[in-house]
């Protein structure tokens, strides 16, 4: 089954409730067809899982760039305790 055309209304005159008309005399002039509702749903929809995606992608990200810079504290870390033993021995 096919969607119905979908014509933005012009100053609402037969336009349902998202102010589109089926009818092109009834759409604005020099418009065109607007997208049916399933393109409409699956264009939104291929944003959304993109939209999730990237922010999945710069939380990964973050995630490693955090764990590099605890890394390298830790050793830091470590490199400082040897030192500081090898300054309380005795001598």
């Amino acid at each position: 089954m096919a969607d119905e055309p979908r014509f933005l209304a012009a100053g609402g005159r037969g336009a349902d409730e998202l102010g589109y008309t089926k009818t092109a005399a009834l759409g604005m002039k020099g418009e065109p067809e607007a997208l049916s509702e399933s393109d409409q749903t699956e264009l939104l929809e291929t944003m959304r899982r993109r939209d999730l995606e990237d922010r999945i992608r710069r939380r990964e990200a973050t995630a490693a760039e955090i764990k590099r810079e605890i890394e390298h504290v830790d050793a830091r870390g470590r490199y400082l305790r040897r030192q500081l033993r090898r300054l309380q021995r005795p001598v």
